[in-house]
């Protein structure tokens, strides 16, 4: 026979053994669902790297766009402003020649005699065939002239821009006498260009240097972007100012966006408020209606036991009732007996006397 403690002792070692095979599981379990944790973390962390290159890169291939329609659009601009120069140029010296051959057809006329307005008076003046030659068409140059420049400046001020220089790199150095002025319409600073702010002027008396007003007021440097004019005012200006609109848009709509989630939000209170006053009045209602109801069923309850107490008494009066007749007419019976003894008795006496 085996010794009991032996058993015990076996027995212990098995449940031992049970334990650290079932706590071996339970750790290998934990592992798993650790390392399976792990790899759907980094495969929702490579998801979402791969999601953030395609946006980069899909961001990089619209600003390069946008580039490239900038730059073909301000090379267009500058073509088109080099042929109005041109045209321009062209009509000049046309209209020079026109001048000159008419002061040499005078020269070569002679004397001649001039009325008020200055027309030549007494001979014909010299026939040239060509169309600039005629005063109507040299106002109309003039004033197409005008209105061209007329819409240059337009076009520099936009920006809150000013200055002069066409066609080439314009740069920011002091003019004469300590006067501040824009190096041209193409010139705009790095830091406004960056944050898409205009760019104005700062005319300080004291000032030596072109700054813009931004960057004096917040003292940081103004490094200028040298850019020719005709590409800074289709590309670089109408950038910043493009950018300054949308940034103002951006912020006029977060402050909307805003005001209505403030207003959600209040309204939500205001309903979670009146919420909580109806939950507040149906539990009134409730511990009213609960407390009622304990006292009705209190009531029928102390009802049903004075009923029944009631009843209890009286079948103990009914029995006490019974017992009280049942003792009278036995002892009726028992006196009716008695009394028929007695004759008996009386009876045998008396034919006893007659014997």
């Amino acid at each position: 026979m085996s010794n009991p403690n032996q058993q015990e002792t076996g027995l212990s070692i098995a449940k031992l053994r049970e334990q650290m095979e079932a706590e071996e599981r339970l750790y290998e379990e934990r592992q798993a669902r650790r390392r399976a944790q792990m790899a759907e973390a980094l495969r929702v962390e490579e998801e979402w790297r791969k999601a953030e290159e395609a946006w980069k890169a899909e961001e990089q291939r619209r600003l390069a766009a946008e580039a490239e329609e900038h730059r073909v659009a301000a090379e267009a601009a500058q073509r088109e402003w080099a042929a109005e120069e041109r045209r321009k140029k062209q009509r000049a010296e046309k209209a020079k020649k026109t001048r000159d051959q008419e002061r040499a057809a005078e020269r070569e006329s002679g004397p001649s005699r001039r009325n008020v307005s200055g027309d030549v008076v007494g001979r014909k003046r010299p026939r040239v065939i060509d169309d600039s030659s005629s005063e109507s068409n040299w106002e109309k140059t003039t004033e197409a002239q005008r209105m061209s420049e007329d819409e240059e400046a337009d076009e520099e001020e936009s920006c809150g821009r000013q200055g002069k220089g066409k066609g080439k790199a314009t740069s920011w150095a002091t003019s004469r006498g300590g006067k501040q002025k824009m190096g041209g319409p193409g010139c705009v600073c790095q830091r406004c260009s960056e944050m898409g702010k205009e760019c104005l002027p700062y005319t300080g008396e004291r000032a030596r240097v072109f700054v813009c007003a931004a960057c004096h007021k917040d003292g940081k440097g103004c490094k200028p972007i040298r850019v020719d004019s005709a590409t800074g005012r289709a590309a670089e200006l109408q950038e910043a100012c493009h950018t300054n609109e949308l940034l103002q848009e951006l912020v006029k709509t977060m402050a909307g966006i805003e005001a209505t989630q403030q207003e959600q939000l209040r309204v939500a209170q205001s309903t979670r408020r009146a919420m909580r006053g109806q939950m507040r009045l149906l539990t009134e209602v409730r511990v009213n209606l609960e407390a009622i109801w304990q006292q009705g069923r209190a009531g029928l309850e102390d009802l049903e036991s004075e009923e029944s107490d009631d009843e209890f008494k009286e079948g103990a009066s009914g029995d006490s009732e019974d017992g009280e007749e049942e003792e009278e007419e036995e002892e009726a019976e028992e006196e009716m007996e008695v009394e028929k003894e007695k004759e008996k008795v009386s009876g045998e006496g008396g034919e006893m006397e007659v014997d």
